[in-house]
């Protein structure tokens, strides 16, 4: 299972490849949410497998004034033997789109 550092590593890479700089000092607030929907089960002939929804979704807030100046959001889907494994396939099979991400950090420094 990848760590919560891990992933939220990966997350500042992909922001960052679009051009933005992390500062943990900035006035700007990226906010990551995780949600985990419509999960179920697939019988198979090798056994039950669990499936899982994932929806991520990235706001960048201005924090002098509460305000939300972009948001981007992708979804994934994984499958495994039980829950845990369902849902780190579905955190791992997100794909953040880096044309709307490279429009959000746009809108973020010229708001």
């Amino acid at each position: 299972m990848q760590s919560r550092n891990s992933r939220r590593r990966k997350h500042e890479s992909k922001i960052e490849q679009s051009g933005a700089v992390t500062d943990e000092k900035s006035q700007i607030l990226v906010k990551a949410t995780l949600g985990a929907e419509n999960s179920g089960t697939v019988d198979g002939m090798s056994g039950t497998m669990f499936t899982q929804s994932i929806s991520l979704a990235i706001e960048f807030i201005d924090e002098h004034v509460s305000r939300i100046i972009a948001t981007v959001s992708a979804k994934g889907k994984g499958m495994g033997k039980n829950e845990n494994e369902a849902i780190d396939k579905g955190i791992s099979s997100l794909k953040i789109p880096m044309r709307e991400l490279g429009n959000a950090v746009a809108n973020v420094r010229n708001p």
